[in-house]
């Protein structure tokens, strides 16, 4: 390979680095926020670009601290940290972002709160 073409794929392999770099390691924050919290389900996806939560109803006093602890991870916006906690069983699935990521959420009173943490799609 030349120079200059050696030089654009070295150029190409540190921007992918560089995104990655960027990305949460969502396995990581899974792991980390669940611990002592037997109920609440966290699930890092099989590509490492999402990650879901269910909080039963049953547990929301020890889900909410797991939920927690994944959005100061994530560097949640407070704005929507205020919507995701105001969000009631009649508002159906909310959606937001920030930076590269987003979240979709939602809340049914019989069964618990949902949210699932995503890597935009570029």
């Amino acid at each position: 390979m030349g120079g200059i073409a050696a030089y654009k794929v070295a150029k190409q392999n540190d921007a992918v680095a560089a995104e990655k770099a960027k990305l949460p390691d969502f396995k990581k924050i899974g792991n980390e926020c669940i611990i002592g919290d037997e109920e609440t389900e966290l699930t890092a996806g099989s590509d490492g670009r999402s990650l879901s939560m269910f909080i039963p109803e049953s547990n929301m006093y020890e889900g909410m601290k797991t939920q927690q602890c994944v959005n100061q991870q994530l560097h949640v916006p407070s704005g929507i940290l205020s919507k995701m906690e105001q969000t009631s069983g009649l508002d159906g699935s909310q959606h937001d972002s920030w930076g590269n990521l987003e979240v979709t959420w939602s809340y049914n009173g019989n069964s618990g709160f949902r949210a699932t943490y995503e890597v935009k799609e570029e």
